[in-house]
């Protein structure tokens, strides 16, 4: 078999054959991609209605939730307010609570100082020292200040219990109800 074209028709054959196929097999591709990208055009369309009506919601329950916390905040508020109007708290005077330790103690208790550690108005923890003439009147005198409806708990250091006869105390209590 002959061959009829020149080497250098042959080389321009080659290079415009390879043009087509190379420009054919792009188009393909771009044909292919512009075909995928019609068919996502809904999808992408439907995510982003469905985003703006979510973004709406969202937005919506928020603005709610930011309007119960200020009801809740005005209710507590209120219900302070109201406790403190109706009078069912019980308060204390100063004095009143230094008779109650003082009917709380026995002879052989001497107490000698009080101090009282406030929580803005109300009274958190108080500190009673004094001597106590034995272990168990010192117990007892515990017992009965936690007995007492007026206080929570009355904690005794072990150290104070070292000792069998005059005993230094300091007792830690802690009231019940709220003393102003």
């Amino acid at each position: 078999m002959a061959n009829l074209i020149p080497p250098s028709a042959k080389k321009q054959v080659c290079v415009e054959y390879w043009v087509r196929v190379v420009s054919v097999w792009l188009f393909l591709v771009g044909t292919g991609l512009l075909v995928v990208a019609a068919l996502n055009l809904p999808v992408y369309i439907l995510i982003q209605s469905q985003l703006g009506t979510y973004t709406d919601k969202f937005n919506e329950a928020n603005n709610q939730n930011s309007a119960f916390e200020k009801i809740e905040s005005e209710i507590v508020e209120s219900n302070e307010i109201a406790e403190l109007l109706s009078g069912d708290r019980q308060t204390v005077s100063f004095v009143g609570l230094l008779k109650e330790f003082d009917v709380l103690a026995s002879d052989a208790i001497d107490v000698t100082s009080f101090s009282f550690a406030r929580d803005g108005t109300i009274i958190g923890t108080i500190h009673i020292s004094g001597k106590a003439a034995d272990r168990q009147s010192l117990v007892a005198f515990s017992e009965a200040i936690e007995n007492h409806t007026l206080f929570e708990s009355a904690e005794i250091p072990l150290s104070n219990l070292a000792k069998d006869r005059d005993i230094p105390f300091t007792i830690t209590v802690i009231p019940r109800t709220s003393i102003e």
